[in-house]
């Protein structure tokens, strides 16, 4: 049984041990944002180093592709600050060296 407390937005659970505390909401969202962020650089690694093996292969292209489409679009800039064209170069010249 979940219950909102306050406007503080903390959650309790109730079991019968006890109550337990969560993290604040927005605390869980930033997490959920950084995990979607480091999956695609993940990705984008992934991408990077199978095409320094075969730069012909039409499918690490296209997730090359769709992960700096990720990285230059609008959902991108919800989920963090960071500048995407600096990301790019950074993971390029990882891969590269």
């Amino acid at each position: 049984m979940y219950i909102r407390r306050n406007r503080a937005r903390w959650f309790r659970w109730f079991n019968e041990t006890g109550i337990r505390e969560y993290e604040p909401m927005e605390t869980c969202w930033e997490e959920l944002a950084q995990a979607i962020i480091l999956s695609a650089v993940a990705e984008y690694r992934k991408a990077l180093k199978y095409l320094r093996i075969n730069p012909r292969n039409r499918e690490w292209n296209r997730r090359k592709d769709e992960c700096e489409q990720f990285f230059r679009s609008w959902w991108f800039g919800i989920l963090t600050d960071a500048d995407p064209a600096t990301i790019i170069e950074k993971l390029r010249k990882e891969a590269a060296g």
